[in-house]
């Protein structure tokens, strides 16, 4: 699968105009719903893959004690985090190679990043290879509701164009090893973020181009329809 052009909306101001510092669906009540899931406790170790400018990791900090540490491919993210608050743990790196030891963190986080890498397959071997046995792989991203399913490579896989059904969610998660403790659907949370956009702007289309994002996937409002995308969260343990 080509890879398409990389989508850079979220470091324009008016992205975080309109998703508030967390830049995704769902806010922090998303985050929230994980912890409390996951049962996360005071010094749990946790890594936020794709952090941005590390809205998770200071709300985990703040309100769970959590020892939360991000990284994020995004230099201008990175720079608008440490600006907010310099003393924020993130840091530049890749969701395919972390430089964290193997078996070393009690979760995961990739909120909104599957479905802009290059390789799901690479980034969740990676996330089992961090995690400590039994440690909690928390995703919550774009899914396909209702789509014709098609047949995928985990291993090639590529970014936002690559936006999975719930069953091939599954298949990738699974076949890293992981067992599915929780799905929940939260495409209300999407629909809220199109509706402000759409009001505001007259068209997802129109927004885009304001963005100055050139990704041919953002801009296809067709696309978003056909293939009813929808917003979830799933929580799976490392076995």
């Amino acid at each position: 699968m080509n890879n398409p052009i990389p989508c850079n909306i979220y470091e324009n101001p008016k992205a975080i105009e309109l998703f508030g510092i967390t830049l995704r669906p769902g806010g922090y009540h998303i985050t929230k719903r994980a912890a409390d899931f996951c049962g996360l406790e005071a010094g749990s170790r946790v890594l936020d893959i794709g952090c941005g400018v590390g809205a998770s990791v200071e709300y985990l900090i703040n309100h769970y004690g959590i020892h939360a540490m991000g990284i994020d491919n995004s230099k201008g993210m990175l720079r608008i985090g440490r600006k907010r608050n310099c003393s924020i743990p993130i840091m530049y790196g890749r969701a395919e190679g972390t430089v964290f030891p193997s078996e070393t963190m009690d979760a995961v986080l990739c909120e909104c990043t599957l479905s802009h890498v290059d390789n799901i397959g690479r980034v969740l071997g990676e996330c089992s290879r961090i995690l400590k046995r039994n440690g909690y792989l928390i995703l919550s991203d774009l899914y396909m509701r209702k789509a014709e399913s098609v047949s995928i490579d985990i291993n090639a896989v590529s970014s936002i164009a690559g936006i999975l059904t719930k069953e091939e969610l599954y298949a990738c998660v699974q076949n890293m090893g992981f067992k599915i403790r929780l799905f929940e659907d939260h495409s209300k949370t999407l629909i809220d973020v199109l509706c402000s956009i759409i009001f505001k702007y007259g068209s997802m289309a129109d927004f885009y181009r304001q963005t100055g994002c050139k990704n041919e996937f953002c801009n296809a409002e067709t696309i978003w329809t056909k293939k009813k995308i929808g917003y979830y969260l799933l929580i799976a343990t490392k076995s």
